[in-house]
């Protein structure tokens, strides 16, 4: 009986066997074959092949997305796009290679309902993969990818992308991203700043648009700590936002953006100094750049040039030369190159520019004009014999009798062109090639019209300068302000040029309106200052070496009321009809002394 039951059990077994084995176990085995295969795929691959199964609706990315009857992706395929890793750098992840390819694979014209699900899963597996990252080895590895707003930002018509990225990725996650550093130490706000290395100096104007679009939408959403950052050269993205060919073919948008920047990261910059790795403020980096940009542009002149040719020259015949010739070696045999004559003497050559068809008259014995290599030489009549037997002087001059010939010469001349003096000069704006111009003209209107069109404004360059040593000047200790404005090693010259360039540039609106003038007291000798020095009266003090008056509360003492203490003058006696307080501009603009009534000595002060 157990023999029967063994082998009926042994059968059963079989015959499952035999099922398996049938058309479902071959089902199994060739989706594991079609499984193993699409595995075997790069990456790059894989997500192109999911991307055309989402576009054409064969599959949604999750349940939650898409019509009912289509069924979502393949676990296995969604797992290895989330988890996959590339070799490049810039291909690391399937979200590298998304960016990478947004334009090209036409993944802008996809529906945001099925884009962004992807992209939000993407991020969210990218950034949780660092805070997997335990080893130092694994940090390294991570650490050659390239941050995912790097490679959007570098290529060019990827905006979308960006877009994207900001609407779809929560707030956590886009503020990890904007710190995410690549392995030069540079965040998302270096990379939208840093010019270009292709461009040396130029760039076209949708290149200029981009760069302020992205900073416009990405810097309010930076920390201070991201905007004082710096990479390995010491450098922050407000230095790289300072460079003078960023500004280029900027306006008053880009200048409001870049003292906003300055002013949230004030106070971690004032910690760190503000200084690169070569000891340069962002003032004076972009001044480097600046002064770069002009030697570049003159060279590139020069060579453009090219070497000028020297400019045509008379060449003037003297005498000595007559003897290597040999159709006036007559006229020279007797010519003495060591002893020397009167240069006024009415005997010597002379030399009139222009062409002559007179020829040597007389075979070199008579007198006249003669053509000496394109020009006429003459000679005095009577003192012709004189010069031919012994000459005894090298140096030119005008004869006398030819100074008639030589003034009608003049005369036939063109004028000179006229020369406008040096003071009416003015300097033109410096302008780099591919930028509208550094200097922007404003325009007049009505009766002002001629006035506007000579008046210049600064353009973002120049105003950037001037905020920041504005800047420096109010938020910064003295001789900090001084190193950050001019430099560490500043050298005397500098200081003096710019001081004695201070008040050209002071203007309305600037600094002359904008620093605070203190209030100033209408009571003037107020009890507690004539106190103070009532009481240094009593004690016998009759000389103050330097006095400094410090007021803990505002409005301040005046000069004439502190003089008044100083004087021991308690207050003022008004006449009638005056209705106004006596206003001291001076030590020597005092009251009538009818007006004034003395409690004490003064005191006298050496320095204020």
């Amino acid at each position: 009986m157990d023999d029967e039951d063994e082998l009926d059990m042994s059968l059963s077994d079989q015959e499952e066997r035999d099922d398996r084995g049938g058309a479902g176990f071959h089902a199994l085995q060739a989706q594991d074959s079609d499984q193993a295969v699409w595995l075997a795929w790069e990456l790059g691959r894989q997500l192109k092949d999911v991307m055309d199964l989402l576009e054409r609706k064969l599959r949604t990315w999750d349940d939650s997305q898409g019509p009912s009857d289509v069924e979502p992706l393949e676990p296995y395929k969604k797992k290895a796009l989330l988890m996959g890793r590339g070799a490049e750098p810039t291909r690391a992840t399937a979200l590298h290679i998304m960016v990478s390819n947004y334009v090209l694979d036409s993944y802008d014209k996809f529906p945001d309902e099925i884009i962004r699900p992807m992209i939000r899963d993407f991020l969210s597996e990218y950034l949780a993969s660092w805070d997997k990252t335990e080893t130092e080895e694994e940090k390294k590895d991570k650490r050659k990818e390239e941050p995912i707003l790097k490679v959007a930002i570098k290529l060019r018509d990827n905006d979308g992308f960006v877009q994207q990225i900001r609407e779809s990725c929560p707030t956590e996650h886009l503020a990890a991203l904007l710190a995410d550093q690549d392995g030069d130490g540079q965040n998302a706000l270096h990379h939208i700043f840093t010019w270009p290395d292709d461009k040396p100096r130029s760039r076209t104007e949708a290149d200029a648009k981009r760069v302020l679009t992205r900073a416009q939408e990405l810097v309010p959403l930076a920390t201070a700590e991201m905007l004082a950052a710096k990479d390995k050269d010491g450098n922050t993205p407000i230095h790289y936002a300072a460079d003078s060919r960023q500004c280029l073919c900027r306006g008053d948008d880009y200048v409001d953006l870049f003292t906003k920047m300055v002013e949230k990261a004030d106070t971690l910059m004032k910690a760190d100094k503000a200084f690169s790795n070569n000891d340069e403020s962002p003032i004076t980096y972009a001044q480097r750049i600046w002064r770069r940009l002009l030697e570049m542009r003159k060279r590139e002149k020069k060579d453009r040039d090219g070497i000028q040719e020297a400019p045509a020259t008379t060449t003037i015949i003297t005498p000595s030369a007559f003897s290597t010739d040999p159709k006036r070696v007559a006229l020279s045999t007797d010519f003495n190159p060591t002893t020397w004559k009167d240069p006024k003497d009415s005997s010597h050559w002379i030399v009139k520019l222009g062409r002559s068809n007179t020829g040597l008259e007389g075979g070199g014995g008579g007198g006249g004009d003669r053509t000496v290599d394109g020009g006429t030489v003459s000679s005095s009549k009577s003192n012709i014999k004189k010069t031919l037997e012994g000459r005894n002087s090298r140096r030119m001059s005008i004869a006398d009798g030819t100074k008639e010939g030589f003034l009608s010469d003049l005369k036939r001349m063109p004028p000179p062109p006229p020369v406008t003096p040096m003071t009416s000069q003015k300097k033109q704006p410096i302008d780099l090639k591919g930028a509208k111009n550094v200097m922007v003209k404003s325009t007049g209107t009505g009766n002002n019209a001629a006035a506007g069109a000579t008046k210049k404004q600064p353009g973002a360059y120049l105003k950037i300068q001037e905020f920041l040593e504005l800047h420096y000047i109010r938020n910064r200790p003295d001789m900090e302000a001084r190193d950050l404005i001019y430099g560490k090693d500043a050298s005397a010259w500098t200081m003096a040029r710019a001081a004695a360039t201070a008040p050209g540039r002071a203007r309305n609106g600037g600094l002359t309106e904008q620093a605070q003038e203190p209030r100033e007291n209408p009571n003037m000798g107020r009890s507690d200052l004539v106190s103070v020095f009532d009481k240094l009266s009593k004690c016998g003090v009759k000389r103050i070496l330097r006095l400094q008056v410090d007021d803990l509360k505002p409005p301040a003492h005046t000069d004439a009321a502190i003089e008044l203490a100083l004087k021991g003058i308690e207050s003022l006696q008004l006449p009638q009809g005056r209705e106004t307080a006596i206003v001291f501009s001076s030590w020597r603009n005092q009251a009538p002394a009818e007006e004034r009534q003395k409690s004490r000595e003064p005191i006298l002060v050496e320095n204020w």
